[in-house]
């Protein structure tokens, strides 16, 4: 089976490629410009893929992620990356304050075929840590990396070696196996 993965992230890519090629499927990655709507990282994800469902005629993925602080309402959600542009770590810390510290990375990956729309979700929960902690590295995808402390780990994820970090994130990308199962099951 052949699936177009419809993003810009081309580390996202190779790890599902990776996983999908377990289950005989052959991911390819394509580019495309569709517009952003509000809303929470499930509906973002759904209308992306409907969307680009629409432009290609073909089977195919794509991935929307946020991240959640509970004692923010879930803010900023599927909103991080703007967050982080505007405000930066320290004054999302400074939101959150003495408010709870518990939080949590969302990713909704949605598969689009012309008789169903389906999500696969995952969630890493963890809490903030009261400052940035660690040093970026080149595989680290956002500074949310130097305040998030993953469950079990006294650590954040800057402060982890790389390969105790990338097995904490295989937790989250757990969805691709649960997508290649069904995919294998329905025979999509």
């Amino acid at each position: 089976m052949k699936l177009l993965f419809v993003t810009t992230n081309r580390g996202k890519y190779l790890v599902g490629r990776k996983i999908l090629a377990e289950y005989g499927i052959k991911l390819s990655q394509t580019v495309l410009s569709i517009p952003e709507i509000q809303g929470d990282v499930r509906e973002i994800a759904q209308y992306k893929a409907r969307e680009a469902f629409k432009q290609l005629q073909a089977p195919l993925l794509v991935l929307d992620a946020g991240f959640c602080i509970p004692s923010l309402r879930g803010f900023p959600g599927a909103y991080a990356s703007y967050s982080l542009k505007t405000i930066g770590v320290t004054g999302l810390l400074s939101l959150v304050g003495t408010k709870g510290s518990i939080c949590y990375f969302h990713e909704v990956l949605c598969y689009c075929s012309s008789s169903v729309t389906k999500t696969f979700e995952a969630k890493l929960w963890g809490r903030l840590s009261r400052e940035p902690r660690g040093e970026m590295k080149a595989y680290h995808w956002s500074e949310l990396a130097m305040v998030f402390v993953p469950r079990g780990h006294s650590k954040t994820l800057a402060e982890l070696n790389r390969h105790v970090y990338e097995k904490t994130l295989d937790k989250l990308q757990r969805y691709w196996r649960q997508l290649g199962r069904y995919l294998k099951k329905t025979g999509q």
